[in-house]
């Protein structure tokens, strides 16, 4: 089949045949620059302030690398819609108080979402590295993380 060349393996510069992938690379490649390029218009003329002018009006713009605005489970202000009962009483009358609130909660899952990027290539980066090394696909070296859950229950 179409891992049959690396016996299993996932297809990378480590276990070889990556050029089978190429067309499939380019085209993420292709697919992430037309993403990015339709977010320029949000960071063109951008200043550290976020103020610029766009036809002669002030404006306030903002923008955060790779956001893209989708969310559709609505995850991003997750945090901060969980506010505390004083917390909630003190926001309800006081607008600032709540927009604080909410930036703080925001910058916080942002950061989470990074750590956990991070992570996740270090795990990516280790699954490679471990298959060149032994020459195993991880599949079958760990065969109880890809083992769905409800077999597992059965004993």
């Amino acid at each position: 089949f179409g891992l049959d060349p690396t016996q299993g393996r996932a297809p990378s510069l480590l276990n070889g045949n990556l050029a089978e992938s190429a067309p499939l690379l380019v085209l993420a490649v292709l697919f992430a620059s037309y993403l990015e390029c339709r977010t320029l218009d949000q960071v063109h003329g951008l200043t550290a302030t976020g103020r610029t002018l766009r036809a002669g009006q002030p404006v306030e713009l903002t923008y955060s690398p790779g956001d893209l605005g989708f969310d559709p489970l609505s995850l991003y202000d997750f945090w901060g819609r969980l506010m505390p009962p004083l917390v909630e009483a003190r926001a309800a009358v006081d607008d600032e108080y709540r927009l604080d609130w909410l930036v703080y909660h925001r910058r916080v899952m942002e950061a989470a979402e990074i750590k956990n990027g991070r992570l996740a290539m270090l795990a990516i980066t280790g699954f490679a590295f471990q298959e060149a090394l032994w020459g195993v696909p991880v599949v079958d070296q760990t065969p109880i993380l890809f083992t769905p859950l409800p077999e597992l229950c059965r004993g």
